[in-house]
């Protein structure tokens, strides 16, 4: 039995759902209150929208008599009769902060005109009041929250505030060292990005890093660490703020995946897998490069861009990134096990319109990306991930060497972290970064793609110097994979033109694939 697509639906949406259109006319449709992103509608809201309207209620029957008079409940200070929500006041890392007493399981969150409801993930309910509390759940949120007393934000009484805690000035930190970064797959040249030394905020306070009993006895180094992340914080000031959770869940045991400075584990955000990145080094440098990160993936909504949700810290204050959960991995991953099968004479799980999809995915995301002027700079197949809807599906991820172009059409960053094998002749000699650029990775990834997985240049140069001068010379261009078909590796071509100018554009790119993809069965 066919399943009806949504094409064939008539009527509204339901509440939180919004239908949007990409630049290239396809329809796709974002759900508000989980942030996420689809190119079809939930088979649960078609039948949603589907179903009979339910009949008239019958009447109700005559009223019970009145009961008898009860007398009023204890006045409750932090939350008067009729008042807003409790609301508690934290000073922290950040400074004061808002946390709003919710009961377990219950989220708040705003549609996209800024009017706030609330939604009960036990009953899978929605509602525009918050929950009515008892005076022991507000209890239990008053002895969770560390910091000064909290006071009720409505128009009725407060508790009288208690004295702040005294606060100890930490030293601002040094200029962190400079690294470099390599990989299996490739080499990241560069020294890093200096960061301004910082003062502390405003109400920082030793207690939110270690106990009292413990704040003398921190070594040198663990100081240093603590330093350099309230200095990363402080940069960042005024934009992380805004994507901050509350409730995350880690597994710690679900490491899926790791590198130099982070791993990935599985979580769980509200209910749902979430995939969560955490830092292994601690110092102003990386924790700045996974805020950016952050901040980037918040300004992009895309189908086919991996959805972020926030960032949030443990009772270590140990910053983790949390998104969407892949459930199928790296594309590149997935490309080596397709490699495998066919050197062990084994049927490959993808077909060639399957490999052309995962291309088309790809050009999608960055096609939204060229029209923000936002620059991946670091597009590889390591860093598309998988999930298996009707096919398998990709989304672009690890915005953390992202440039944004201010309205311009290229950025120049002298300080940045190169993927050579990846980069664009402009990227190697002047470090311009442009969606040009990226459209030169691009070229690079398709053929990843349809090599299934290769190395890049392996085997062809002595050393990257030598690969280098080949790239920025246009002495050598990547040859054409056995499974490209040649009206790709056309377009891979022009992707590899050495002028950035006279390269073909992601709002080409993506039609284009398309129309290949549309002859295969």
């Amino acid at each position: 039995m066919s399943t009806r697509g949504p094409s064939s639906i008539s009527g509204s949406l339901p509440a939180g759902w919004e239908r949007k259109q990409t630049s290239d006319g396809r329809v796709f449709y974002v759900h508000h209150p989980t942030k996420s992103t689809h190119w079809d509608l939930p088979k649960d809201v078609i039948d949603q929208m589907t179903a009979p309207t339910p009949p008239a209620p019958a009447p109700a029957p005559a009223p019970a008599p009145a009961p008898a008079p009860v007398a009023p409940a204890p006045h409750n200070p932090l939350k008067p009769p009729g008042a807003a929500p409790v609301v508690l006041k934290k000073r922290g890392l950040l400074g004061t902060k808002k946390i709003l007493v919710l009961p377990k399981g219950w989220e708040a969150k705003r549609t996209p005109d800024g009017k706030p409801y609330y939604i009960d993930h036990n009953t899978k309910t929605t509602h525009w009041n918050p929950p009515e509390l008892t005076q022991e759940q507000i209890n239990a949120a008053i002895s969770k929250v560390a910091g000064p007393q909290p006071i009720y934000s409505g128009g009725g009484p407060a508790s009288s505030p208690a004295t702040t805690p005294a606060t100890t000035t930490a030293t601002p930190p040094q200029r962190p060292a400079g690294y470099s970064r390599s990989s299996t797959t490739g080499s990241m040249l560069g020294s890093s990005g200096s960061l301004p030394a910082a003062t502390p905020p405003v109400g920082w306070q030793r207690s939110n890093y270690s106990s009292p009993d413990q704040s003398n006895q921190l070594s040198h180094s663990q100081d240093k660490e603590k330093e350099d992340l309230d200095a990363a914080w402080n940069s960042m000031l005024g934009s992380s703020t805004r994507v901050m959770l509350c409730g995350v869940e880690v597994d710690e045991s679900k490491i899926v995946g790791e590198g130099a400075f982070g791993e990935v584990l599985k979580g769980t955000y509200c209910g749902q897998d979430m995939a969560i990145k955490r830092l292994k080094v601690v110092n102003a440098e990386v924790v700045q490069e996974l805020i950016r990160e952050a901040m980037a993936m918040s300004e992009i909504r895309h189908p086919n861009v991996v959805t972020f949700y926030g960032l949030w810290k443990d009772e270590r204050s140990r910053l983790h990134l949390v998104t969407e959960w892949m459930d199928h991995g790296s594309l590149l991953s997935f490309l080596e096990n397709e490699a495998d099968r066919s050197m062990n004479n084994e049927p490959l799980e993808s077909t060639i319109k399957d490999l052309l999809l995962i291309c088309l995915d790809v050009a999608r995301a960055m096609q939204r990306l060229e029209e923000l002027k936002v620059f991946h700079c670091d597009l590889a197949a390591r860093n598309v991930l998988l999930t298996k809807t009707n096919r398998l599906l990709a989304k672009v991820t690890d915005f953390g060497l992202t440039q944004v172009g201010s309205g311009g059409a290229y950025v120049y960053n002298e300080q940045a972290k190169i993927p050579i094998f990846w980069s664009a002749p402009e990227v190697l000699t002047r470090r311009k970064f442009s969606s040009a650029a990226d459209v030169w990775s691009f070229g690079v990834l398709c053929w990843e793609v349809f090599t299934l997985g290769m190395v890049p240049y392996h085997g062809v140069f002595p050393n990257n110097a030598a690969l280098k001068q080949a790239v920025i010379k246009g002495t050598y261009i990547l040859d054409q994979p056995d499974l490209c078909p040649n009206e790709v590796y056309e377009l891979m071509l022009q992707c590899f033109r050495l002028a950035p100018n006279t390269r073909i554009t992601f709002s080409q790119l993506a039609p284009a694939l398309q129309a290949i993809t549309q002859k295969y069965n």
